[in-house]
């Protein structure tokens, strides 16, 4: 396992290395300005692992740089159990990006305005990220995942599940070209190519089973006008527009509570984001100081109005929250 580590750090370190160099020319690298920008300093917890340098380098320093060189499975990975020669390394390692953390402090890097937007950039979308998940929870209760689960089941009774796969782009343009690429190539590959829908791109389009009336009336309508292995042609949504193909159909299954627990509380939460968002634009009142020429003001407007494609976790997530069961294998 040590030969493993050892191989894996030193290819991070080549690569961060890299990374820096091919940057160097874009975050303000030469002579120290005077100090103005923010200094980052992290006080690590959990017990003393090693020294490097005479510092103290500690378990949660340790485990960060082991997540980033192992790809995110360092916590997998018992420090107990390590042998002093992994140790040594991995140590090393934290203390060779300490060093040039502090070397890029010395040449003045945090005084780059161009850096500290994107920084600010950044940690504002963190914030904003973090506050609409809590926003997704906290109104998502056990009772009303039960309500929902009931009402889904008293639906399936007598309901049909549709396979589907689709294809989301922004504007009917775009989906007129992805139907003519359809004549040529795979439903799977030109959705993995075009789709905005990112999360179910990398499958090819595929939402699996689902009901098509936990899906926007334009979506559920279209699908169940169409039969098995028959595609759709452009269809327009407030998330953009689809090109939609049903790959098979079957009588609902009901699945348990628990089973459907998960993807119930996506659902609601999801809802909730929406609802919160649309809430808080109906309270703005917009006043043009400075309005655009005429002839732009059309097409800024049309721009505007053109939505984006819906986010997993905040407007309306691919995978629906059904009371049904795929079959076997079917389950994305």
């Amino acid at each position: 396992m040590k030969n493993v580590i050892i191989a894996i750090l030193a290819l991070a370190a080549i690569a961060e290395g890299a990374i820096l160099f091919q940057n160097k020319d874009h975050i303000g690298l030469g002579g120290a300005p005077e100090a103005s920008g923010r200094i980052i300093t992290r006080n690590f917890e959990g017990e003393v692992i090693a020294k490097a340098d005479g510092r103290e380098v500690k378990e949660q320093e340790i485990k960060e740089r082991l997540n980033f060189i192992t790809q995110g499975r360092g916590d997998q990975i018992d420090l107990n159990k390590m042998d002093a020669k992994g140790l040594e390394a991995v140590t090393k390692e934290a203390a060779v990006q300490r060093k040039i953390l502090e070397k890029a402090y010395e040449a003045g890097v945090q005084n780059d305005k161009e850096l500290q937007n994107r920084i600010d950039d950044l940690v504002e979308n963190i914030y904003k990220e973090k506050f609409l998940e809590k926003i997704a929870t906290e109104g998502v209760t056990d009772e009303k995942i039960k309500i929902t689960y009931d009402e889904l089941v008293g639906k399936a009774k007598s309901s049909q599940q549709y396979k589907v796969r689709h294809i989301l782009v922004r504007s009917e343009a775009e989906a007129k070209a992805a139907e003519e690429k359809l004549k040529t190539q795979s439903f799977d590959s030109v959705a993995k190519t075009t789709s905005v829908d990112k999360q179910s791109a990398v499958r090819g389009g595929d939402l699996g089973y689902i009901f098509p009336e936990e899906f926007v009336v334009e979506f559920s309508d279209a699908v169940k006008k169409l039969g098995k292995n028959e595609t759709s042609g452009p269809v327009k949504t407030e998330f953009g527009w689809h090109i939609i193909k049903v790959e098979d159909m079957k009588d609902a299954e009901i699945v348990t509570f628990d089973q459907a627990k998960p993807r119930i509380e996506k659902q609601l939460g999801s809802e909730s984001v929406k609802n919160y968002i649309e809430g808080l634009s109906n309270q703005i009142q917009v006043e043009l100081v400075k309005a655009p020429a005429a002839a732009d003001a059309t097409t800024a407007a049309t721009d505007a109005a053109a939505p984006a494609a819906p986010a997993p976790s905040a407007v309306a997530p691919t995978e629906p929250a059904p009371a049904v069961a795929p079959a076997a294998g079917e389950v994305k």
